[in-house]
């Protein structure tokens, strides 16, 4: 892998959304795929994200960029109450493996709202939150998990900055303190990303 960190982010995001895209149906590439169940896919996808990798994206990806990988829609993972039923449509998960944005996943597995998902993590997923996936899953709308090691943000081709996510409810008191177990797993995920081994 290279140690430029643009090359990294593009060929993480370049697994996360050619992976998920749909085959070619006819002649017209913007034809829907029949799954024989009388239910048309829809090429177009939908994003789930979190308050983790939104940044992430929003850092490295333009929307016009989105749009030519076929993504239609973005959503918040943390708002199942807002989402709307779209059977027709494939959703691609990209969230980091936190115990809120795991919980927010379950209840969608629960009550599903797109036809199925690929779910893509920043990081790497405990084996204990891949069990309480696959037990959430009772309708087998998940068709694959992958880890992404792309937990931090890319400012430019040799820089990065940590992706800390603080409450802004309150301007007035200091935010709460960095953890430093979420410091050390996103510099492992930057230590992966590159394939590197640190001398310490």
């Amino acid at each position: 892998m290279s140690l430029n960190l643009s090359t990294v982010g593009d060929f993480y995001f370049s697994r996360l959304f050619e992976s998920t895209k749909l085959p070619v149906a006819g002649p017209s590439r913007g034809a829907n795929l029949n799954t024989g169940s009388g239910l048309s896919i829809s090429k177009g996808r939908v994003l789930l994200v979190d308050k983790h990798t939104t940044p992430v994206i929003s850092m490295s990806y333009t929307q016009s960029q989105l749009l030519e990988n076929d993504v239609i829609l973005i959503e918040m993972i943390g708002d199942q109450a807002a989402l709307d039923h779209m059977k027709n449509l494939r959703c691609i998960v990209y969230i980091k493996p936190t115990e809120e944005s795991i919980n927010h996943l379950l209840n969608e597995l629960r009550s599903p709202h797109y036809h199925d998902y690929q779910v893509f993590f920043n990081n790497a997923v405990a084996k204990s939150q891949l069990e309480a996936l696959a037990q959430a899953d009772e309708f087998e709308a998940v068709s694959s998990i992958t880890e992404l090691f792309n937990d931090f943000l890319t400012v430019n081709d040799n820089l990065f900055t940590l992706n800390q996510v603080t409450s802004s409810s309150s301007s007035i008191a200091p935010p709460p303190p960095i953890s430093s177990i979420d410091e050390s797993n996103e510099i492992i995920s930057l230590l992966l990303s590159l394939k590197q081994c640190p001398i310490i």
